[in-house]
């Protein structure tokens, strides 16, 4: 995903392995395999959510795509006990 984003989300492997975040992506409906945009959940917020080229994410629609699976986060997972 790092290489076909350019971008840093490689480096995040401790802190998800430690439960201290969560590392999704996000994929258009008619392109499932593409890249198209990279976000990192931790303490209970969405903190990044990138296109390519660490270029932020403005699109309202993909902004509240990605508030509804925080919401469903905060209310459900705790990422300490995934296995």
């Amino acid at each position: 995903e790092g290489q076909n984003q350019h971008n840093c989300v490689g480096s995040y492997v401790q802190s998800v392995s430690n439960g201290n975040s969560l590392v999704f992506f996000i994929r258009q409906k008619d392109e499932p395999e593409t890249s198209f945009v990279t976000a990192e959940y931790r303490k209970n917020t969405i903190t990044q959510l990138y296109y390519k080229n660490n270029r932020r994410v403005t699109d309202s629609e993909i902004i509240d795509f990605a508030n509804k699976f925080k919401t469903a986060l905060n209310g459900s997972v705790n990422f300490r006990n995934i296995t």
